[in-house]
């Protein structure tokens, strides 16, 4: 498409992840609603299709066991796969009609390939028992912060670490965001009628961080009202790209300082875009936070994490982009 069209859709996974697949629809079939293409438009909601690949599942196994290999031995390794809203959201009798159910299988068949140093953030259960909650948009095909902050919740028993309650983190409210879906259905009347709204919660230690975004520009940030902050101002964006008020969206690199530790804790979060809704909750746990979109790093890993003195590699992937592609780009950042 024309730069101008790239440009309204960079919130989108590239169609070479397997991720949002805008297509027109063969023929649709109507069960309690629309399937468009690879989405499932039911009621004011829409759903991205998954198909179960055992190849997209072995394939990430794999990928995280050369990383284990790769790593040094002090390092903890852990990987989070984090469903889609269709396999948490929908009930298996109408995934099963559509597509494929059993997303837990899926999700736990990956990780039984992964070797005893692969420490899994096991979230499925976890979203499944919030599943009433808000904790995917119905107009997009992310998480919302609170979805993310119950994988946090996994992630601290595993860690050990006291979580914090969303009622102790200053909140802010963007209402009106229309997100991939929208956009996909050709601004389909149920989900314009239905738009969502971003809930973004602020990092009781700081609010500021270091980026570096795919074209290699460095900025350092600054508060709430500021373009470049760990949550953002979504209000001055427009309402497609609301997503983007957590870390500016998919910088190749982030680096959040926590001004309240000194202890040399450092964790690198190694994403696609559903980690950037995730990267604020770890921030008043460690002194540094590194963030690494893998689909735009493409320096040394491994010689960051021995630089810096890196401790914990978490991988958070969303479901619909594993597999042989994103596994590739993956292995782009070990040199």
């Amino acid at each position: 498409g024309t730069t101008k069209a790239k440009e309204e859709n960079s919130n989108f996974e590239t169609d070479a992840e397997g991720n949002l697949q805008i297509q027109k629809a063969g023929e649709a079939e109507n069960i309690g609603g629309e399937q468009i293409g690879s989405l499932y438009l039911n009621g004011d909601s829409a759903y991205e299709l998954y198909y179960f690949s055992q190849e997209n599942m072995r394939s990430h196994a794999s990928l995280m066991n050369t990383v284990r290999s790769l790593l040094p031995e002090d390092i903890s390794l852990y990987s989070m796969i984090v469903p889609n809203s269709f396999g948490i959201k929908l009930s298996p009798a109408v995934q099963e009609k559509l597509a494929s159910s059993g997303m837990d299988q899926a999700i736990s068949y990956s990780y039984s390939l992964m070797g005893e140093k692969v420490k899994r953030v096991s979230i499925y259960e976890e979203l499944l028992s919030h599943k009433e909650e808000y904790i995917y948009f119905h107009t997009d095909h992310h998480w919302t912060q609170r979805g993310a902050y119950y994988a946090y919740l996994v992630f601290c028993k595993e860690k050990g670490f006291t979580p914090h309650a969303l009622s102790e983190y200053q909140k802010r409210e963007y209402p009106g965001f229309y997100g991939s879906f929208y956009f996909a259905t050709k601004r389909a009347e149920a989900l314009k009628v239905n738009p969502d709204t971003v809930r973004a919660y602020l990092p009781l230690a700081t609010n500021k961080m270091h980026f570096r975004d795919p074209k290699g520009q460095e900025g350092d940030s600054a508060l709430v009202q500021e373009s470049e902050v760990v949550i953002n101002d979504a209000n001055t964006m427009s309402a497609g790209n609301r997503y983007s008020c957590f870390l500016m969206g998919d910088n190749a690199f982030t680096e959040i300082d926590n001004p309240n530790r000194n202890d040399g804790s450092a964790i690198a979060l190694v994403k696609d875009s559903y980690g950037n809704a995730f990267a604020p909750f770890l921030v008043d746990h460690y002194q540094h936070v590194y963030v690494f979109d893998y689909r735009y790093y493409r320096e040394d890993f491994v010689a960051f994490l021995r630089e810096h003195q890196v401790k914990d590699v978490l991988f958070l992937n969303n479901i619909m982009s594993l597999g042989a592609n994103s596994a590739k780009e993956m292995m782009g950042m070990f040199h």
